[in-house]
């Protein structure tokens, strides 16, 4: 009450407000303060006024606030930085930027930019706090890629340690990052090809004219050249030799199909899918001196191209394991090639970590972290007497790489190719500059040397310098270049100009590779010895032996004999014969190129390279009989066909056998020893089990050496069980994994499992979904608690990433209240067949109603789908579907599905049912456009007499003969006729079809 008049007097007009506007005095009011720092009454600048505070009692100087004296930097007041974060707290922080990144929407669509951002993060790590490295990048591929051996790669037994080095010096956000996500994850795509500018590369201009070519001297030498003997010392005589990982022969692998017995016992002295047993190697030495008829000379000289140590993954090698299998070999070669010495190159696996070597520049300490190998190698070749203390010295500073002046005028240029090996993470590091390691400026000087002294060269390396021959080295000294590494006997032509034009006048030099020792990669033991004029070092001729691993089990039971080693082929024989070629011309890039010009000409020439590529490792005729007939399979092909003929079997029947699936793996052990097509074989058709590890290595090798193919590429059709696809909190499935590798696959099938544990099992995760872009035909046997989980194991996601499906298969227990996950519609544009295989009108409702099958023209009912007609069907597919199947179920038999599907499809073409369970159709029957009905017989149980089955028939046969039917012109008769045909009352109807001009045939041409 007492507030109401305030409230009155606030609410009405005040007559104190006036006046309405007021004019400040032009003089600044001096009295405001009581001291200034400048004249207050001065117009020309702001007062400064002295303040005091009365809380720190501080009076605040001019400086402070000085209109023509303004600080640039406060150094009197704290600045406060967070503290410095332990190691663990770095690590903790970068995974989680890592899971953030991985979710983050923005780069869901971008793999590339996820993972320069991510490993963006790992450079932090890298700088501080390195000992974490490892640790976030097994993280880092656990997140974003589909590998299952993370934790044994990125450890820092394995390869973490390099990587964390990598990454902390390489340009992570601009071009080194694009090139380590695309090479080594396959994340982003292959940046572009940096520009290189040669101009002021060379200290000289290309001589001319050329220097004139020295002449032969009709005197030729004999030189030894040995390859990939990739000792195994860890080898275990009787261990399984048919492993499905890594290297065989070792007690610690086994074949998943046996994990408890050996399928094939490794033989004392080698096999296929194994390195080299120190019995092969002795066997092998033993045998060079007597065949190339050295016992008593020696080689002038040999030449080793790399690769001394086994395929051991890097978590089982050490600096120890490199360095005893060094010592091992080169005391070995020393002790059986005779007295020439042996000018060696460094391999990708004679290092560790393996294919790692760091470039100079690095830096510090890390510059110099594989010096150990190149002084223990250097070491050796001068105590083998091998090499002079200059070539030493120069083998120290160069990465093992050296140059060798030999009393001839030939020098001996050796170079460490891990120095352009793709696998090398340490040549991520700064790639805008071609040579970072300085390696090519060493092997551009010593050509320019070996140029300006008129002496001939050779080059020796391990790993090729590609497919295509571009940047060849410009300097005509560079005669004659050897390498190893694809461990079989190949060659590389390089052409002037990067190759633009390929002719046999500018062809200018030639690449000889040397067939293995080992016989890894399903490959023959050989060795080759050249001819070479004493003068010109220029190759006159090539020799290759080879021993056949075939004939190695047959050796284990006694000790009279060793391996085999047989003379394999002459080169001038075997290629000369088909060109225009002197018998004394060298075989040099020229000769070669005519050589391909003949293969071109003469594809038996083209054979024959591709036998001795494998170091004819492809026993001939009968082989070829077992492909010709195992590529002609008819299992094989019908359950890869999309086109398919009436009446077929279930492909995945209930019991489970998958009978495609064992005929392939009975010819792949047929078969094994012919590597591509054992192969392709083995990969065409693969079963997704519990066990993926090996099976995923597996498809990520590459196949052939060729780093832009994968086994996966090869696989054709993926058995994909349900028990591969529950998913689990925070866990991968590796089947996806799988899938995902497998990017031409056309057949995917998910096949019933009625197991009890699958009965019960549970899919409480969200599945992942699998891009399908090749998928031809996909067969599905529904599994109601997978499909709650979406991605791969619900239909209408698959159906949604598989925009080439033709074929379509859908079977299994669906329940009636069946909703499918996804409310989108689902475009098939090219399905051309549907064969449905269970009861459920929703499913039906929803196929008819919310998918596009504008190409659909087949559709096979197993079953009526619903009880009450499919009139559903017919009024919306009536205008495309040209053939129609009915299956062997008793509701056909109960109600006329025959007639209202003649009715409705006007453009129906073939018509196949089973007569025993089908209802008889009406008998006014009008059809312009069906030409074919298929007839299946098979025994009906309801229908308990003869009598019965008899006029079934005739009506059915009946309705055949009408005269409306007026495009009808073939009755095909499949399954057991025999009984019927025989019989008495059938002939009236054959006399009743040949008067009605139908054509009765039989599918076998059995009656």
């Amino acid at each position: 009450m007492r507030l109401l008049p305030l409230f009155l007097l606030v609410a009405q007009p005040s007559a104190s407000i006036n006046p309405s506007t007021f004019t400040a005095p032009g003089a600044f009011p001096t009295t405001a303060f009581s001291k200034y720092y400048n004249e207050p009454t001065a117009t020309s600048a702001q007062v400064q006024p002295v303040i005091s505070d009365p809380v720190t009692h501080e009076i605040y100087p001019l400086g402070l606030t000085d209109p023509n004296n303004i600080p640039t930097v406060d150094k009197v007041d704290p600045h406060p930085l967070p503290p410095t974060a332990p190691p663990s707290r770095i690590l903790q922080e970068s995974i989680q930027q890592l899971h953030s990144i991985a979710a983050n929407p923005f780069f869901v669509n971008s793999t590339c930019a996820s993972c320069q951002a991510a490993l963006s993060i790992g450079k932090i790590v890298a700088l501080a706090s390195p000992s974490n490295g490892p640790q976030f990048l097994t993280e880092f591929c656990n997140t974003l890629t589909t590998s299952t051996t993370c934790n044994i790669t990125y450890d820092v037994s394995g390869i973490g340690s390099v990587l964390t080095q990598v990454i902390a010096n390489a340009d992570i956000s601009g071009y080194d990052g694009q090139a380590i996500c695309q090479n080594f994850f396959s994340l982003c795509p292959a940046p572009p090809t940096a520009s290189l500018d040669l101009s002021n590369w060379f200290a000289k201009p290309k001589p001319s004219p050329l220097p004139p070519l020295k002449q032969r001297s009709g005197k030729r030498l004999t030189v030894l050249h040995i390859s990939d003997v990739h000792l195994d010392p860890r080898y275990a005589t009787g261990s399984e030799a048919n492993c499905t990982s890594g290297t065989c022969c070792r007690s610690n692998k086994s074949n998943p199909s046996s994990p408890s017995s050996v399928l094939a016992h490794a033989p004392r002295f080698g096999a296929y899918q194994c390195d080299s047993p120190l019995s092969l190697v002795m066997s092998g030495l033993q045998a060079i001196p007597p065949l190339t008829g050295t016992l008593d000379t020696g080689f002038a000289w040999s030449i080793y191209t790399g690769d001394l140590v086994s395929h051991d993954p890097d978590n089982q090698l050490s600096r120890e394991y490199v360095e005893y299998t060094e010592t091992v070999l080169y005391d070995l070669f020393k002790r059986t090639l005779g007295s020439g010495p042996v000018y060696a190159t460094m391999g990708n696996h004679d290092s560790y970590n393996q294919a790692q070597d760091a470039p100079q520049t690095l830096g510090g300490q890390l510059a110099k972290q594989f010096s150990w190998n190149y002084d223990h190698l250097s070491s050796l070749w001068q105590h083998e007497d091998w090499l002079p203390a200059s070539a030493v010295e120069l083998a120290r500073a160069h990465y093992g790489g050296y140059m060798v002046k030999r009393g001839d005028g030939l020098r001996i240029i050796s170079l460490n190719t891990n120095l352009w090996y793709r696998a090398n993470y340490f040549n991520y590091i700064n790639m805008t500059n071609p040579d970072t390691s300085g390696m090519l400026r060493f092997l551009t000087d010593e050509l320019q040397d070996a140029e300006d002294a008129g002496d001939r060269v050779w080059i020796i390396g391990h790993v090729i310098s590609g497919w295509d021959g571009t940047n060849p080295l410009k300097n005509p000294t560079n005669l004659y270049i050897f390498f190893g590494h694809t461990h079989e006997d190949q060659l590389n032509i390089f052409y002037a100009n990067n190759g633009t034009v390929m002719s046999a006048e500018t062809a200018q030099a030639v690449s000889w590779i040397g067939p293995s020792f080992t016989p890894n990669t399903n490959l023959n033991s050989g060795f080759r010895v050249y001819e070479v004029d004493s003068a010109t070092f220029e190759i006159m001729d090539a020799h290759t032996w080879r021993s056949d691993v075939n004939a190695f089990p047959e050796l284990d039971p006694q000790l009279q004999f060793g391996p085999t080693y047989a003379y394999e082929y002459n080169t001038r024989q075997t290629y000369g014969e088909s060109i225009n070629w002197g018998p004394n011309e060298p075989l040099n890039a020229t000769w070669w190129h005519h050589v391909t010009e003949a293969m071109e000409a003469n594809s038996t020439l083209v054979s024959t390279f591709n036998t001795l590529q494998g170091k004819s490792s492809l026993p001939p005729e009968l082989w070829l009989e077992i492909i010709s007939w195992a590529t002609h399979n008819p299992i094989i092909q019908r359950l890869e066909d999309v086109q398919i003929q009436p009446f077929q079997p279930l492909s995945y029947p209930r019991h489970g056998r998958d009978a495609n699936l064992e005929t392939s793996v009975s010819i792949s052990m047929v078969c094994k020893t012919w590597k591509q097509w054992v192969a392709r074989t083995l990969y065409q058709d693969i079963r997704v089990r519990s066990n993926l590890l090996t099976l995923k290595h597996v498809l990520q090798r590459e196949t052939d050496g060729d780093a832009s193919k994968i086994c996966g590429d090869m696989v054709h059709r993926v058995v994909l069980p349900y028990p591969s696809t529950v998913t689990r909190p925070f866990t991968r499935l590796e089947s996806v994994d799988i899938l995902k590798l497998c990017q031409n696959v056309r057949t995917l099938l998910r096949p019933p499992d009625t197991t009890p544990s699958m009965m019960v099992a549970r899919f409480d995760c969200e599945a992942e979904e699998v891009a399908l872009p090749s998928l031809q035909r996909l067969e599905w046997w529904h599994h109601p608690e997978a499909e709650r989980s979406g991605g791969i194991n619900s239909l209408p996601c698959v159906l949604r990433n598989a925009p080439n499906l033709r074929f379509l298969f859908i079977a299994g227990f669906i329940g009636p209240t069946y909703v499918a996950s996804s409310p989108e519609r689902i475009e098939l544009p090219k399905l051309e067949t549907l064969r449905l295989h269970m009861m459920n009108g929703m499913i039906l409702h929803q196929i008819i109603t919310r998918w596009s099958l504008p190409s659909l023209t087949h559709l096979i009912l197993d079953s009526p789908v619903v009880r009450d007609g499919l009139d559903i069907v017919w009024t919306a597919l009536s205008d495309q579907l040209l053939v129609v199947e009915f299956g062997k179920h008793v509701r056909f038999y109960m109600t006329d599905n025959v007639t209202p599907c003649i009715q409705s499809c006007r453009k129906l073409q073939m018509l196949n049912y089973y007569v025993l369970f089908t209802a008889p159709p009406a008998s006014e029957l009008e059809h312009s456009t069906l030409t074919t009905v298929s007839l299946n017989m098979h025994v009906n149980s309801l229908i308990g007499d003869s009598v019965s089955v008899w006029s079934l028939i005739e009506h059915h046969f009946d309705i055949l003969c009408g005269k409306n039917l007026t495009a009808l012109q073939n009755v095909v008769l499949y399954g057991d006729w025999k009984a019927v045909w025989s019989h008495p009352r059938f002939a009236p109807i054959k006399v009743k079809l040949e008067e009605a001009g139908r054509k009765l045939e039989t599918v076998d041409g059995k009656y």
